[in-house]
């Protein structure tokens, strides 16, 4: 880590490079983990998949494979803590050295305790107290560990040669670091009766601690960890801390603070203004004033972000963004809860450009997802260089249509307008679907649909008249040449409109199938039945089983559909779906009081995001305002309760619970992946869990033989206990399951 640095912050590659390197991981292509070390706003997916292709190998190399996946497991735990902290807690004025030393006292010395803990209680490897014990390095504590717990370690070293023995002799004495390889070069001879897996992971983790320990920082983190274990620990709040901190860098420039406190009243986007120039002179003036600071440099930031939005509120978009750019830019890995607004506005801006700013946006969303702000709306977990890789479509829409809920027209200076599509947030009204006549003599021709001055969309033709159910119109496009295998830019296909037809779960459809038929008849490509659309993640497999027919779910399987395919705004898989169709029968009040007392989870607000087309705003936050506001709104209260009961009396009245079931054995007998970890009803949850749930005996039974495994765990929420199939069963007395559990517990390792 680098203390020159002007961001107080590390980024999170910065610490995972210091970790390898404390490690003496030395993994291949250090230069990549160097450049990302450097960038702040980068693909997370990246740092991801070279923690998993670079990292754990090399961790598998010189600890072992459960040890690996212990280590990378706490390493990704750190990373969800230290997110929150960076993302809430803004440092302005902090410098990196004492930034260190916060996190050392506060954050990270709490963490190492917390692997040793862990590592002592699930490998039964050294107290921390040995790690962490004064007068001795690390090191040497560990090689007396192990001389005293492994009876045979005197005499492998006995057989060591002199040279080996001398270096090991080094070791203890604190004089040498041993080297990640000549720890892993240890068990050479595969002597029996000694732990080396453990030897070797102990070795590392006390080689890092005390590489750590040569950095003031280190030390500090030790002495923490060490008055913690004596009772001696000091009350720490990082928030506090950072503010004292502030306070002090504050009065180096006290003359400022009144114009901060001008500019920060006079430039809300809701306050009504005036005088645009006279703003601009107060905005220079603080911004050159900030630059000669030397520690006012820390909010160079600020002024940019304030001279973005006096150019918001002049008109000026394009200058605009030039400037959040620089804001953005200053204020990340500083600035907590300022990022967070700084991005969001960007984003609507850059949006809203007549050529909207790509890279740019990217960068932006990369940057939400990091600081844990949103959640990646494309799942696809390879990293992307592409756009639409990181972007869908219908985002920037809903950012460039929230422009003027950013940025009230209240706001803005006298006399200024922004011409802005105002079409891009709300449904899509089509009006008249008689006007909208087919062209048989082009029979995959596209076609627009929307009212002039509202949304629009394109899309094959036979598409929309599949959508609105036209079965002469399509049987004639067909005939005509029509191909169902062309998709429009959403994802809509002719097979998927067909099946949404008849859709059980979704009250108002016609469920006449003749259409599904005659679409079902057709030649289709893989692709296009695995095919979903790119917001609402309709799925072709997943439309089947809502079908909630056999022969329906067995055409849509023969056509080409994966069962492992996800869908739904929840990333559901087709088994997991019918399962809860499975629930909702057995027992429909049940079902819905799980539905309404579901925690609203980050995909839950998604999920509210992308049904509404932007009318509730585009943030998570927005969504989360919009669900609180119409949960306590009896208007809305009535609606749910009306479609609820109309949802519960389409799937009573058109299919039954054999028949599920049956729809269940199909996916499973395809097979649909029986431990496919899942967002809902809780994060981690598998269609084998929810069929020991449900005490659904014969389903779980043939899980089972498909490689279904009870002793996988998820997190309970409330608890933070992992939680597996048995006390699934204990917990819903799923007795019938319960008796298939207590024959086969002895051939399973449960906790």
């Amino acid at each position: 880590m680098n203390p020159s640095n002007l961001y107080p912050y590390p980024t999170h590659t910065e610490i995972l490079r210091f970790f390898v390197v404390a490690l003496d991981l030395q993994p291949e292509d250090k230069k990549k983990l160097d450049d990302l070390a450097h960038a702040k706003a980068f693909d997370s997916r990246v740092l991801l998949q070279y923690l998993e292709q670079k990292i754990r190998p090399r961790v598998e190399k010189y600890m072992g494979a459960e040890e690996a996946k212990f280590f990378i497991g706490q390493l990704s735990e750190f990373f969800s803590k230290y997110t929150k902290i960076i993302g809430n807690i803004g440092a302005d004025g902090v410098s990196r050295p004492q930034m260190l030393r916060l996190l050392s006292r506060g954050v990270i010395y709490k963490s190492v305790v917390n692997v040793l803990l862990a590592l002592h209680k699930q490998f039964r490897g050294p107290g921390p107290e040995v790690f962490i014990a004064d007068g001795k390095s690390s090191v040497s504590r560990i090689l007396e560990w192990i001389e005293t717990e492994e009876p045979v370690w005197r005499s492998y070293l006995q057989r060591l040669d002199k040279g080996q023995r001398d270096r090991i002799g080094a070791w203890a004495r604190g004089e040498d670091l041993p080297s990640a390889q000549q720890i892993a070069s240890l068990p050479n001879n595969s002597e029996v009766g000694i732990s080396w897996n453990l030897v070797c992971t102990s070795l590392l983790i006390a080689r890092a601690l005390d590489y750590s320990a040569k950095f003031d920082e280190g030390s500090l983190l030790f002495d923490t960890a060490r008055k913690a274990f004596h009772g001696e620990s000091e009350q720490f709040d990082m928030g506090v801390e950072i503010s004292a901190i502030q306070n002090d860098c504050y009065q180096h420039f006290s003359s400022l603070l009144p114009l901060i406190a001008e500019v920060q009243e006079g430039m809300k986007r809701t306050v009504v203004k005036n005088g645009p120039s006279e703003w601009l002179k107060r905005l220079e003036y603080l911004q050159s004033s900030l630059n000669k600071s030397l520690t006012g440099k820390s909010l160079v930031y600020w002024s940019d972000w304030h001279m973005a939005r006096w150019s918001v509120f002049s008109g000026d978009l394009n200058a605009a963004v030039q400037l959040y750019k620089r804001a953005f830019e200053g204020a990340m890995y500083r600035s907590g809860l300022n990022q967070k607004e700084i991005i969001e506005e960007a984003l609507v801006v850059a949006a809203s450009l007549k050529s909207a700013d790509k890279v740019f946006l990217k960068r932006l969303k990369w940057s939400l997802i990091n600081f844990g702000y949103d959640i990646p709306s494309v799942t696809n977990a390879v990293p992307s260089r592409e756009f639409s890789g990181t972007v869908e479509d219908w985002e920037v829409s809903s950012w460039r249509g929230n422009l003027k809920m950013v940025f009230p027209e209240r706001g803005w200076f006298p006399g200024v307008t922004i011409d802005l599509n105002s079409s891009d947030i709300g449904p899509i009204w089509v009006g008249d679907f008689g006007k909208i006549k087919p062209d048989f003599a082009r029979p995959n021709k596209r076609i627009k649909i929307g009212e002039k001055g509202g949304r629009q969309k394109r899309l094959p033709q036979l598409v929309w008249f599949s959508e609105i159910e036209n079965y002469d119109i399509c049987r004639k496009l067909l005939k005509k040449g029509a191909d169902v295998n062309w998709v429009s830019d959403a994802g809509d296909t002719a097979i998927l409109m067909a099946l949404e037809a008849i859709n059980i779960t979704e009250p108002g459809r016609s469920l006449d199938r003749r259409l599904f038929d005659l679409i079902a008849s057709q030649n289709h490509k893989e692709e296009t039945l695995n095919r979903r659309t790119s917001k609402k993640r309709l799925l072709p497999i997943i439309s089947a089983v809502q079908s909630g027919k056999v022969d329906v779910v067995d055409r849509v399987l023969k056509l080409g559909a994966d069962p492992n395919e996800r869908g739904m705004t929840d990333e559901q898989t087709a088994l997991h779906v019918c399962l809860k169709l499975i629930g909702t029968l057995k027992d429909p009040e049940g079902a819905r009081k799980n539905q309404e007392e579901m925690p609203v989870t980050p995909e839950a607000l998604d999920s509210i995001r992308r049904y509404n087309a932007g009318v509730s705003g585009f943030s998570l936050d927005d969504q989360f305002s919009f669900f609180m506001n119409n949960k306590n709104n009896p208007n809305f209260v009535a609606y749910w309760d009306s479609c609820w009961k109309a949802r519960i009396e389409s799937i009573l009245e058109n299919t039954d619970l054999n028949t599920m079931r049956d729809i269940a054995r199909r996916l499973i007998g395809a097979g649909g992946d029986v431990d496919a970890e899942q967002c809902s009803p809780i994060r981690g949850y598998t269609p084998l869990m929810l069929a020991a749930e449900l005490d659904e005996r014969s389903l779980f039974e043939q899980m089972l033989t498909k490689g279904g495994n009870p002793a996988k765990t998820y997190v309970c929420p409330s608890s933070g206990s992992d939680i597996s199939c048995w006390e699934i069963t204990e917990n819903f007395e799923s007795k019938e399951v319960g008796y298939v559990l207590a024959d086969i517990r002895k051939h399973f390792s449960v906790h």
